[in-house]
C-alpha cells in the first residue's frame, strides 16, 4: 500500500490536497529579484526525472499539503523499495511568499504512516527563488536522483542498526527528556512519544514497529510525536531526530549528497 491522500496524515497547520488542486494554485508574477516556481512544476520535475533515472524504483504513492491558502506547499513522493514497508521517499517544499526556499530531501518512508526517516544531509537540495532557480533545480534533482539508490541503502542500513540496538524503558525515557532539552522534540511531541514508549509490550501498543525495546522502537515513538509538529518545520524535525538517534546509538556517519545554491 503506497503513500496517498487517503493514508497521509497532515501535520498541524497543513491542509491535504490532491494534485489537481495543487495545479490550480496560481503562481505569482516574478520581479527583478524574485523568481517563483509553480508548486506543481516542482513535483512534475521530480516525477519525470525519477522515471528516467530510477526505472527500477517506480512511483507508488504521493501526497500533498498546502498552508497559508496555498502560499506554502509540501509534497511527498514514495518510490518502490526493497519491501512495501521500506520505500524511498522524497519530500519537497517551497513557497510563493518568501517564507520558504525550494527544498527537497530524500528519506525512507516506513510503514506508510507518515513516519519519515529523513536525514539532514544524505540527499538535500536547497535553492532560493533567485535568477536561474529552475535551471539549478533541474541540475540538482538529476544529480541527487542518480545517488538516490545509495541514499536508500544507507537509510536501510540505519534502520537495521537501530533494530539491533537494545534500549531499556529507562534509557528510552532518558533520551526523550534529552530530546526535549536539545529541541529535537517539543513538550507536546515528547508526551506522545512517552505514551507510546510506555505502551510497548502491552495491548495498547500502537503497532508492530513501536512494540520493541530497541532504538528502532523508540525512533518510531519519536516520529509519532513529530506528527504533531507544525507543517513548516516537519523536514527539519525529522532530520534532527534522525541525527539525534545516530549520535545516541553510535550509528556511523552517512555519505553525503548535498546541493545548495
Amino acid at each position: 500500500m503506497g503513500l496517498s491522500i487517503d493514508t497521509y496524515s497532515p501535520h498541524c497547520g497543513g491542509e491535504v490536497v490532491d494534485f489537481q488542486t495543487l495545479q490550480a494554485i496560481p503562481t505569482p508574477a516574478g520581479t527583478d529579484t524574485f523568481f517563483p516556481v509553480a508548486h506543481h512544476s516542482m513535483v512534475e520535475l521530480v516525477k519525470e526525472e525519477a522515471a528516467l533515472i530510477l526505472p527500477n524504483m517506480p512511483l507508488v504513492g504521493e501526497a500533498y499539503g498546502i498552508n497559508r491558502k496555498g502560499a506554502q506547499f509540501f509534497g511527498w513522493l514514495a518510490f518502490e523499495g526493497s519491501s512495501p514497508d521500506h520505500r524511498l521517499q522524497i519530500g519537497m517544499r517551497g513557497s510563493h511568499d518568501h517564507s520558504l526556499k525550494r527544498e527537497i530531501r530524500g528519506g525512507n518512508n516506513v510503514f506508510v504512516c507518515d513516519n519519515m526517516m529523513m536525514t539532514g544531509d544524505d540527499m538535500h537540495i536547497v535553492r532560493k527563488h533567485t535568477q536561474n532557480v529552475w535551471r539549478d533545480l533541474v541540475t540538482a534533482v538529476r544529480e541527487s536522483l542518480h545517488a538516490a539508490p545509495m541514499v536508500y541503502e544507507r537509510l536501510m542500513s540505519d534502520t537495521a542498526a537501530m533494530e539491533a540496538r537494545l534500549c531499556s524503558e529507562g534509557r528510552g525515557a532518558e533520551l526523550i527528556g534529552k530530546a526535549i532539552y536539545n529541541d529535537v522534540l517539543t513538550p507536546r511531541q515528547a508526551k506522545c512519544a512517552i505514551d507510546d514508549w510506555k505502551n510497548v509490550g502491552t495491548e495498547n501498543v500502537r503497532n508492530e514497529a513501536h512494540d520493541q525495546r530497541t532504538a528502532w522502537g523508540l525512533y518510531n515513538c519519536f516520529t509519532e510525536g513529530l506528527k504533531l509538529g507544525n507543517v513548516g518545520d516537519v523536514m527539519e524535525r525529522h532530520a534532527s531526530a534522525h541525527e539525534f538517534f545516530r549520535q545516541q546509538f553510535w550509528i556511523p556517519e552517512p555519505m553525503k549528497v548535498v546541493s545548495q545554491a
